[in-house]
């Protein structure tokens, strides 16, 4: 079974408010998938489908004799003045939304820089 068949079968609504079906006009509940030809299908898929995929775990953390990107400090091994405060460093992908544990890592690593910086000044 092809993606156009699986489309079909499926209950996705046939006017909703973010993909509109082939031909139809908003607010119309007249129609159906079955109606629209697997060309329209194929180009309306192709169209509209996309990816929200967010990649994380990306660079490991920890030492870097044990083949990791980043140390605890959010430093980049091999460099001195290079963190990573993104989802990158996550151990794992999350089972919600990235944001709030994006915005954690990145106030820890504005934590690390201030605490460097301070360090540096005394």
């Amino acid at each position: 079974m092809n993606y156009v068949e699986t489309f079909r079968k499926s209950k996705y609504p046939f006017n909703s408010t973010w993909h509109i079906a082939p031909g139809v006009q908003r607010g119309s509940m007249e129609g159906n998938w079955k109606d629209v030809s697997d060309e329209e299908m194929d180009r309306f898929l192709r169209e509209r489908l996309l990816n929200f995929y967010h990649p994380t775990s990306t660079c490991c953390m920890g030492l870097e004799k044990d083949g990791a990107i980043v140390g605890q400090d959010l430093k980049v091994h091999g460099f001195k003045n290079l963190r990573i405060a993104d989802a990158s460093v996550f151990p794992r992908v999350t089972s919600a939304h990235t944001t709030a544990p994006v915005y954690m890592v990145a106030e820890r690593c504005a934590d690390f820089i201030k605490n460097d910086r301070s360090k540096e000044s005394h």
